[in-house]
């Protein structure tokens, strides 16, 4: 069976000659509607009557938080548990914050809106994340927050890394059939007016500045790695059939 739900509406009803007024609720069951609700408010004379009895109300203070990315990175959070993933690497005294925490408000931050870790505080302060975490502002220092990173290894980091992917590859079923690796872009010495193949011309930083840039993308599959100039590739890049028109001959490629 299946339910759709409707918003709250007035209904109007005819009885003995005389029109009432019932706030109702509608579902389609079926594909039939049918009220599922309904709460009787008067005739007319009665609502208005209510209505100028009723107190002025005014909300003299608004406050509004961060809430919808954050809660689509708390429940990837929940699903791969970044946190106990972190906490069980790098052990510490129940004292304070743990490491995943600290670690998991800097990756927050990221995401949404980065700031530095001066700021991290303050930002996080006009999130609601005070819904889904126990969080001690008082404790959402940069000295703190450098010092819990200070205490993860680089061997930590990998193991980290190692264990955070397994979870998301297993999560998610990701294929590893291929890595794609989009590279950043590179200026170079090359003059703009030669016509080449990888290095294109594009709009580098700053604007003023004209030169060739390499802007490379990586497409590793099996034992064979292909590299493409961007430019050529980017056309493709932003079709939804990128994947099955994906082959050698629509661009520039060398395969060691």
């Amino acid at each position: 069976m299946t339910y759709i739900m409707y918003m709250a509406y007035i209904l109007k009803k005819r009885i003995k000659g005389r029109t009432y007024y019932y706030l109702a609720e509608s579902q389609r069951i079926d594909g039939n509607p049918r009220i599922v609700w309904q709460k009787y408010l008067g005739n007319a004379d009665k609502i208005k009557e209510k209505l100028l009895e009723s107190k002025k109300e005014y909300i003299e203070d608004i406050s509004t938080f961060e809430i919808g990315s954050l809660a689509a990175i708390e429940s990837i959070e929940r699903e791969i548990n970044f946190l106990k993933i972190v906490d069980e690497i790098v052990p510490k005294r129940n004292q304070g914050m743990s490491v995943g925490l600290y670690l998991y408000l800097i990756v927050l931050n990221r995401a949404i809106e980065p700031k530095s870790k001066a700021s991290l505080g303050e930002w996080l302060k006009k999130t609601a994340i005070s819904e889904y975490r126990e969080v001690d502002f008082s404790l959402l220092d940069s000295a703190n927050f450098w010092d819990h990173m200070d205490k993860v290894s680089q061997e930590q980091i990998e193991a980290i890394s190692d264990e955070v992917s397994k979870r998301v590859i297993e999560r998610y079923d990701i294929s590893l059939d291929c890595l794609l690796y989009d590279t950043t872009n590179y200026f170079t010495q090359m003059s703009a007016r030669q016509n080449l193949s990888l290095a294109a011309t594009l709009i580098p930083r700053p604007a003023n500045t004209s030169c060739g840039m390499w802007a490379w993308l990586f497409y590793a599959t099996g034992k064979k790695v292909y590299l493409f100039s961007t430019a050529s590739i980017l056309p493709i890049l932003m079709t939804p059939s990128f994947f099955p028109r994906f082959n050698r001959s629509c661009f520039d490629c060398f395969c060691p």
